[in-house]
């Protein structure tokens, strides 16, 4: 008896086939992500694996001008030794190769040493009290004088001071003194959280950005991407200061593997210009 002929329909599944249904989700800010279910055969397995391993770029990437990588990957083994595997993607959909910054902005105090007041010795900020009214005490108003230790520094220094604290007040026909004992205050700050994401071949911005940690930045139009909707022209790169920032690779942290660096990062925004004698300024330009 003659055997049977097999007769096959459909595609090959050696080299997998796409299925219907792919997902692609493009955020605000430009992170895109994407999900591809591919059929393949059982026996392509080990095959699969290996091409999953070393990351795949997503079948519309041409079609899209920007290059979505693999990062991770499932599998079902269905009826018939037909493997459905789903991959998930992701990359940056901005020419520039990096995504726009996702900011917050945080509002808090810190206890800064009451020498740092901007009206301690002269005043500078009349929105606190006016033209002339100064922590360190007016002419006449013996009570409210701080104390100044003097300092031979020798040499030709001559004589400084140390602050020595607020006097208290001992005559009783006058008020008592309210700054006794103050050598702290609170000083509002603004803190910018923001995240941003680099693909593969930016990696050097990354770097940079993360370089910068404990300085202000090279140059403002650093700090108007960093912290946009805020303006650079309020708070200059002299008033910005990089004080955290951590970096987490998405994908395999291998070349040529890479999906994005995700970069999330914060900036301390001061009303008055860091010391640069302390801080320093960025190194090299982030963008």
């Amino acid at each position: 008896m003659a055997s049977s002929t097999l007769i096959k329909y459909g595609n090959s599944l050696d080299t997998g086939t796409i299925q219907p249904g792919r997902t692609l989700h493009v955020d605000a800010y430009g992170l895109a992500q994407a999900q591809v279910t591919y059929a393949f055969d059982a026996s392509a397995l080990s095959t699969l694996v290996d091409a999953l391993e070393a990351s795949i770029v997503h079948p519309d990437s041409s079609t899209l001008g920007f290059t979505m990588r693999s990062y991770k990957y499932s599998y079902v083994i269905q009826k018939a030794s037909v493997l459905m595997v789903t991959v998930d993607f992701a990359g940056v959909d901005r020419t520039a190769g990096y995504t726009d910054a996702q900011i917050n902005g945080v509002s808090t105090s810190s206890a800064q040493p009451i020498e740092t007041h901007p009206n301690f010795t002269k005043n500078t900020d009349t929105t606190i009290g006016p033209s002339g009214s100064i922590l360190a005490g007016t002419p006449g108003a013996i009570y409210n004088r701080a104390i100044f230790n003097p300092v031979d520094t020798g040499g030709s220094g001559g004589v400084q001071y140390t602050f020595g604290g607020f006097g208290v007040e001992t005559d009783t026909t006058q008020p008592p003194n309210k700054k006794a004992g103050v050598r702290q205050f609170l000083r509002p700050m603004l803190t910018i959280r923001g995240q941003m994401f680099f693909d593969s071949a930016q990696v050097a911005r990354a770097s940079h950005l993360i370089a910068t940690i404990g300085r202000t930045f090279n140059n403002d139009s650093d700090v108007a991407k960093l912290i946009a909707p805020f303006s650079s022209t309020t708070y200059p790169k002299t008033k910005c200061l990089l004080t955290a920032a951590n970096v987490e690779t998405i994908g395999s942290p291998i070349t040529g593997r890479t999906c994005a660096y995700k970069v999330n990062y914060d900036i301390m925004l001061s009303p008055y210009d860091w010391d640069s004698d302390i801080y320093g300024s960025g190194q090299q330009s982030i963008f």
